[in-house]
């Protein structure tokens, strides 16, 4: 008898605990469930919170994009001070087209007209005189550190040493020296027009970009 009730007592310890356990595990999984919620709630809103955040930014850029593209549209005539810079470029690039294709020009009169030996001797001078005016350039600009005087500089440089090559060309292929003469001084007059097509162009872009960085400040 005494056994049966032992028996009888562990068996009701353990439906004891049994349902202990029982009670404990939905309490449990409700408190995970809600966790997972709270958590997935929680992302929802930081993914929602960043999205009005993608949406806000893409308006105001195209807002700024819109106000500069107006801006631009508005000031598209270029004030009086930029404009007189772009046509003082192009001015200064004509007048230099102008003067080298007089010097070639004169170059090939002075073939026509003139005794070898006295040509050889103008040319002479011709080159050291450029040769000189390319030097004053090259110590101006290394004063001023600037590069519009350095690129002069070796502009004229590259005039004295083809003034050399003609003045070899008259002594060694004299029946080519004008077609030669006439060729490079056509090769002189379309690099300035490209550079001052260069110039204008990017002097124009520059002062574009200083508008919009202007209006971008402003705004």
């Amino acid at each position: 008898m005494e056994e049966n009730k032992k028996k009888e007592k562990k068996s009701k310890d353990v439906n004891k605990v049994a349902n202990q356990k029982e009670k404990k595990e939905p309490k449990e999984q409700n408190k995970n469930s809600k966790q997972e919620t709270n958590s997935k709630n929680k992302i929802q809103v930081k993914e929602k919170q960043e999205e009005k955040n993608n949406k806000i930014k893409k308006a105001e850029k195209l807002e700024i994009q819109e106000e500069v593209e107006k801006e631009l549209k508005n000031n598209k005539k270029l004030p009086k001070e930029e404009q007189y810079k772009l046509n003082s470029i192009v001015f200064q690039n004509l007048c230099t087209i102008i003067v080298i294709m007089v010097y070639f020009i004169f170059l090939i009169l002075g073939f026509i007209n003139i005794e070898i030996p006295v040509l050889i001797t103008d040319f002479k001078v011709f080159s050291l005189t450029i040769l000189a005016l390319a030097i004053i350039f090259f110590e101006i600009a290394y004063k001023k550190d600037s590069g519009k005087y350095c690129i002069t500089g070796i502009e004229m440089l590259v005039l004295s040493l083809v003034t050399v090559a003609l003045m070899y060309i008259t002594i060694m292929y004299p029946a080519k020296y004008i077609y030669i003469t006439s060729a490079v001084s056509f090769v002189f007059a379309i690099y300035y027009v490209g550079k001052a097509i260069v110039l204008y162009c990017k002097t124009k872009k520059n002062y574009s970009i200083d508008s919009m960085n202007k209006i971008i400040k402003n705004k």
